[in-house]
């Protein structure tokens, strides 16, 4: 790690992009520390500061995001501590790991917010484009954000029309064929209206060859359109409407994923199943067959979303309602073996409409805040995954069973902050929900359904204490908390259609369709402040979790209708884990020029009283204590040193150096399998005037190949018994430029 710091920081002044490169000379990179740190945030459902809330969060401005290179996701969470996303099966199934809370099946444990509400399905694919900031909330969110806010909550929050009129057009090129296009545009036609136009596209070429399959096409294309329409209006002082309406398009090339086979496996050789103990290699050479495919072998998504605020404010009351919709609609195809074979090839459709509607009310005392609040949360889900077998006669497709999900959430929330003298505060946040699940199935002809309902309790509770450092001149705020957050459950609808030896056996069996929720309980505390009035600000925090009722994959033997014991896939609940940590995040402004940024995490994760069949089936033994959760790593840190200065009157040179990096992680609970721990050097320049600004920029300039994540697989030669991997594939090194024009 120190050899590539080293050369971030002597190469600083060769490449490099601004953060105003791209958006003007009056952006928030232009600020003072202090500004910064009053940057106001709704993560409370009211207006708060950044450097005032009792809470581990990281805020991250669209100008913080344009000069640390964030282009996606996947490069926002190399800049947050305890928070790692990687590219699995391309952009289709990728998950947030917050402070080591993986999702090992089941629904994603970290919710996804757009302005504050909550949304499935949108992470992956969404342009950095169009931003006012990002807050990243780590820790149960369930009491103000409800269900999927399990380990934390990632809020997506666009720009709002302002009162002036203004034109931005921004474009970047790079190695692949990568391009990017956007405009931005806003103007006032009234002084109590305003219209923001923002238009995205963005695309690249396969990235990775294929060396050993059927076609020339290779892996990595992506490409991206977004277009979205906002408009306020305000006809008076106390009453305002927004609304925000957005149309996006994904068209990617096949999955960037390879299967490591059978051949390479190197430890329980004497069992049918083997296994690759050690760290997965990056490929050498990869390929997919596509000839004989019955679909396309791409990923195509459809997204629509519209969002309708209606608010009241006065002295003392602010009520606001919202209503919200979001619609996706996916169809993913690719080589079902993920090999040069020709033999399988499978195609996943997927579709969901997910609707809220909410309404918050605060009501301000002179020593504290009341807010209440009601939400209900709709989400209608369609699953179906089709396979096409061709073993060198006629194709043959399997169309899979037909799988609807719905969800229908209504909960009741409120939070209260109150003054205890002392300048000490107390906030108590509590929601009440209701959960009904129903889900219903077809295959071979034959309808199955059910449904269950889960009630749960979700409370959080912390004290702070806000206290003056007169050595420092600054002042510096104190908390701990107690959160508790619960993942929902759900129902095993494989199970139904299965065919039994008698009633008994079927009865049994059934007994295992339902799951139940997870349960975390959280522990934080925290403190933040200015080590140096306005040059240096810092915020740490250390945690404990209590994580039961894991949600598992397991496998469940039953006799059926032939006599022959066979197995089945469930997901189970089981075991418990205790993750700890902690992490610590530091600006500071060096000199008029420099300034830095410091970010870590550090999590530890342990399996407590957790037995699992893929475990027995290996080694003999269930147990799997003592091990930690999958896909979480340890470590993580990212480093940034930036300079700006002008070089004559409207003319400004901006360069910038990070390096990112994180530890191993392991690819399933044996602990076996790994995925090393990668290094991400990027470095940018930039010079702009008033109305223009070019920059060069180079990511990932080590080129470090280091696989983004791996899976369970199974090996196509042996009709997939044999345990094989699949290898999602890394991005690698990318130099481009950089063009904008503004117009004021």
């Amino acid at each position: 790690m120190k050899r590539f710091l080293n050369i971030g920081i002597g190469l600083l002044f060769i490449f490099g992009v601004s953060a105003n490169a791209e958006n003007g000379p009056s952006l928030l990179v232009d600020m003072s520390l202090e500004q910064l740190l009053n940057i106001p945030i709704k993560t409370r459902h009211f207006t708060e500061q950044l450097n005032s809330a009792p809470r581990p969060l990281s805020v991250y401005t669209d100008s913080t995001l344009h000069r640390n290179l964030v282009h996606s996701s996947y490069d926002l969470s190399l800049l947050v501590p305890n928070f790692s996303m990687h590219r699995n099966f391309g952009r289709y199934q990728e998950r947030p790991v917050i402070r080591g809370v993986a999702s090992i099946v089941g629904e994603s444990p970290a919710g996804i917010l757009i302005d504050g509400i909550s949304v499935s399905n949108m992470t992956q694919s969404i342009p950095m484009r169009g931003l006012e900031q990002i807050e990243v909330l780590r820790g149960p969110e369930a009491a103000l954000y409800g269900r999927a806010n399990f380990s934390g909550a990632i809020n997506f929050v666009y720009k709002r029309p302002v009162q002036n009129n203004y034109a931005i057009v921004n474009s970047k090129f790079a190695n692949n064929l990568y391009r990017t296009l956007d405009f931005e545009g806003n103007i006032a036609p009234t002084n109590t209206t305003g219209l923001l136009l923002t238009a995205v596209k963005q695309s690249n070429s396969n990235s990775v060859d294929n060396n050993l399959g059927d076609t020339t096409r290779g892996y990595g294309a992506e490409q991206t359109q977004m277009l979205s329409l906002a408009g306020t209006w305000q006809p008076s002082e106390h009453l305002a409407f927004y609304y925000r309406a957005t149309k996006q398009d994904d068209n990617d090339g096949h999955i960037p994923a390879y299967l490591q086979n059978r051949e390479f496996n190197n430890c329980y050789l004497d069992t049918s199943i083997q296994y690759y103990c050690g760290e997965l290699p990056a490929p050498k050479a990869v390929g997919y067959n596509s000839a004989g495919a019955p679909w396309d072998l791409s990923l195509e998504n459809t997204i629509e979303r519209q969002h309708l605020e209606a608010s009241v404010t006065q002295n003392k009351f602010d009520i606001t309602f919202t209503h919200a919709r979001s619609s996706l609609n996916n169809a993913t195809g690719f080589d079902g073996d993920l090999y040069e074979l020709q033999g399988v090839y499978t195609q996943l459709n997927k579709h969901s409409t997910d609707i809220t509607s909410q309404v918050i009310s605060n009501i301000y005392f002179d020593t504290g805040r009341l807010l209440i609040g009601a939400s209900h949360y709709s989400l209608d889900k369609f699953n179906q995954t089709n396979n096409a077998f061709d073993f060198g006669g006629p194709i043959s497709v399997m169309v899979g069973a037909a799988q609807s999900v719905y969800i229908d959430n209504t909960s009741l929330f409120a939070s209260v902050d109150k003054e205890l003298g002392n300048d000490i505060k107390l906030s108590v946040d509590v929601r009440y929900s209701k959960d009904e699940i129903a889900y219903s199935s077809l295959d071979n002809g034959e309808t199955y359904s059910d449904a269950n309902v889960w009630h749960s309790v979700s409370p959080r509770v912390n004290v702070s204490k806000l206290f003056n450092v007169a050595p420092l001149n600054s002042q510096w705020l104190a908390y701990i908390s107690m959160a508790k957050g619960r993942k929902p459950g759900g129902f095993n609808d494989n199970l139904e259609s299965l065919a039994f030896e008698n009633d008994t056996e079927r009865a049994r069996i059934l007994g295992f369709k339902t799951f139940e929720e997870e349960t975390l309980i959280s522990y934080d505390i925290g403190l933040k402040g200015e080590l140096i009035a306005n040059k240096v600000f810092f915020s740490t925090n250390i945690f404990y979790y209590d994580w039961q009722q894991l949600q598992l994959t397991q496998s469940l033997s039953y006799v059926n209708d032939s006599a022959q014991n066979v197995r089945v896939t469930t997901i189970a609940n089981g075991g418990k884990s205790h993750n700890m940590g902690a992490e610590l995040e530091l600006e500071a402004a060096l000199t008029s020029a420099f300034s830095t940024r410091l970010n870590m995490g550090v999590t530890q994760t342990e399996l407590k009283n957790t037995a699992t069949t893929a475990h027995l089936d290996l080694t003999g033994n269930s147990d799997v204590s003592g091990n930690h959760i999958p896909n979480a790593p340890q470590l993580d840190a990212y480093v940034g040193l930036y300079y700006q200065r002008a070089l004559a009157s409207n003319l400004h040179l901006s360069l910038s150096s990070t390096l990112a990096y994180e530890s191993k992680r392991y690819v399933a609970e044996h602990n076996f399998a790994t995925i090393g721990d990668f290094y991400r050097l990027n470095l940018m320049a930039s010079i702009e005037r008033d109305n223009w600004g070019v920059s060069l920029w180079g990511k990932n300039l080590n080129n470090d190949t280091t696989p983004e994540s791996a899976a369970r697989f199974g090996d196509a030669a042996t009709f997939f018994q044999t345990r094989a991997f699949g290898i999602s594939l890394a991005e690698e090194r990318q130099v481009g430029l950089g063009v904008s024009l503004s117009f004021h």
